[in-house]
């Protein structure tokens, strides 16, 4: 009896497969995971085949129940159940999504038309978005750019605003990596912080940060709707990989619809910097602060999404300058106090922490260092920081000039560093082109 019974769990442990967990994810290392988030989807993706699991009524209790040609146990069928719920869950934030885009009326401008010297759009994406609207931009800017991200293995489309008058240079540059060009003729008044802008047929005027939030809802019904979309800051940003690629089974759909990226913990608090505090209590008052200032600050310059998730994350943005909108009832207050250069990061802050955008998207936040875009800025040890020392001690940055490279903290090459250019006089001193690996070539 004894030999029947060994003999029976070795054929059991054969026809068993331990490698592989109920939801189908492999934990061979670097192997891609297909299985449906419990976020998302109750089920199963292997090898291409979707197997649905069905549990019955009940099962709690440590009942049993048949799935798939398995039996399952109590803690199973919870684990389902809890799944259903989540899956219902998603049901009903989709269909906020779906009214949300019913919703919003706004057609593609007659006045913004892509440059006929450019590339034309491919709606099948990917695709990165930015506005590179200053006159001073020169072909080193668009080379770390476009440049940087072609050499990091991207191909998918550029799409560009940029101011009349442009260098010659820089742009022809944006030519040669096949760009799609849009010249965006902002209607300004006022100088320098006081500066406000609108575009043509808008009576409102606001930062001019604000302006390629339009840009972005415009340009991304330009797209499919399965199209990844990257909305990026230019000036500050470059590429040693290609995001789309890096890591996607912790963020791409069906994980997430909505990418955003946190600067560094702990010097990057909201309530104690003074900017990003100061944005959030100028734009939703006292009662903003305290819900939400004590979250590690998203940056607003760059973040990754699908068609629909960018035109609700765009539009639920440009909405915020409107005071009723952002204290949820009709009000006397006004914008005087809102109204800076860096109001949009206090908008997306507050979109990112509230709530608001969880509405009708699942939302992945990725600490710094953790994802696909390496936001370094807050190193910089400025008199606030609370952490002080150099890239290179942090292992942030790494290698000797003309060799340097920029890590995430698991070691892996970060597919896209911004705000690397707060180190041009110390960590970077001699700019881009003498430090770095991916810039060498650039002068």
């Amino acid at each position: 009896m004894r030999l029947l019974n060994v003999l029976i769990c070795l054929v059991l442990v054969a026809l068993g497969r331990p490698e592989t967990s109920l939801t189908g994810s492999s934990r061979e290392e670097g192997e891609v995971l297909t299985s449906y988030n419990a976020t998302t989807r109750l089920g199963v993706e292997e090898d291409g085949d979707r197997r649905r699991l069905q549990g019955g009524k009940g099962g709690g209790g440590g009942k049993r129940q048949w799935a798939d040609g398995k039996y399952l146990d109590g803690a199973t069928n919870a684990g389902i159940r809890a799944a259903r719920r989540n899956e219902k869950r998603f049901q009903a934030k989709n269909e906020r999504l779906k009214k949300l885009l019913r919703a919003i009326e706004s057609p593609f401008p007659d006045f913004l038309k892509p440059e006929p010297w450019g590339k034309t759009h491919n709606p099948a994406g990917p695709v990165i978005f930015a506005a590179a609207m200053a006159v001073e931009s020169r072909r080193l800017d668009a080379n770390m750019f476009c440049g940087t991200a072609r050499k990091g293995g991207f191909d998918g489309d550029f799409v560009i605003a940029v101011l009349p008058g442009s260098d010659q240079g820089f742009l022809d540059t944006l030519k040669e990596n096949h760009a799609v060009v849009y010249t965006v003729a902002p209607e300004c008044t006022g100088d320098s912080h006081n500066k406000v802008c609108g575009l043509k047929g808008m009576s409102q005027k606001f930062s001019i940060n604000m302006i390629r939030f339009y840009l972005y809802q415009w340009w991304a019904s330009k797209y499919n709707e399965d199209a990844l979309i990257m909305l990026s800051d230019f000036r500050d940003v470059f590429f040693q990989g290609n995001p789309f690629t890096y890591r996607t089974y912790e963020w791409a759909p069906p994980v997430s619809q909505l990418v955003v990226f946190q600067e560094a913990y702990p010097n990057k608090v909201i309530y104690r910097c003074v900017f990003n505090g100061g944005w959030i209590q100028n734009c939703y008052g006292d009662e903003g602060i305290k819900r939400v200032g004590s979250n590690t600050v998203s940056c607003s310059g760059v973040s990754i999404g699908t068609r629909d998730a960018i035109i609700a994350y765009a539009h639920l943005m440009t909405q915020q300058l409107d005071p009723r909108v952002r204290f949820g009832r009709n009000t006397t207050m006004t914008n005087k106090m809102c109204i800076s250069l860096g109001m949009d990061q206090g908008f997306h802050n507050w979109l990112v922490y509230s709530g608001q955008l969880d509405k009708y998207l699942d939302v992945k936040i990725f600490q710094q260092g953790e994802g696909p875009v390496n936001t370094v800025g807050a190193f910089f040890p400025g008199e606030r920081a609370l952490l002080k020392m150099d890239l290179k001690t942090w292992k942030v940055l790494r290698g000797e000039k003309p060799e340097k490279t920029f890590h995430n903290w698991n070691g892996d090459l970060s597919p896209v560093v911004h705000q690397a250019d707060r180190f041009l006089n110390s960590d970077l001193n001699g700019g881009y082109a003498a430090n770095l690996k991916v810039a060498s070539k650039f002068k």
